[in-house]
């Protein structure tokens, strides 16, 4: 990953971060549709993995593969599948707890730097 590329991917974790915050924010709230929205929307990784998919060469896997925070936190699906179970059932605690842990997630990682996932 070149400085830049890494400079991007650090500007989507930030944007990231922030919209985590308000999810926490909305479950708190108990805002089912709020949080609903937040989490299922394409987020700044989406664009960023979508940009690299279009820059490589005759590229036949989908987004997701280029996606450097779903490679560094081990994929989001299933996490955001997990929070939205949560909500539906309105098991708030719980969802909490699932967002907590997926945005500290989101504050260790790091792009672009030489410890970086062992890099």
């Amino acid at each position: 990953m070149t400085a830049d590329a890494g400079t991007k991917w650090e500007e989507a974790r930030l944007q990231v971060l922030s919209r985590w915050q308000q999810i926490l924010e909305r479950i708190d709230a108990r805002d089912e549709p709020g949080v609903l929205v937040l989490i299922n929307v394409m987020d700044e990784f989406c664009e960023e993995a979508e940009s690299a998919r279009k820059a490589a060469p005759e590229a036949q896997s989908g987004r997701c593969s280029f996606c450097q925070g779903s490679e560094e936190l081990g994929g989001c699906l299933g996490q955001i599948g997990q929070l939205n179970q949560a909500v539906l059932r309105g098991h708030w605690d719980e969802a909490r707890q699932v967002a907590l842990a997926y945005r500290d997630s989101l504050k260790r990682l790091r792009f672009g730097q030489p410890d970086s996932a062992g890099r």
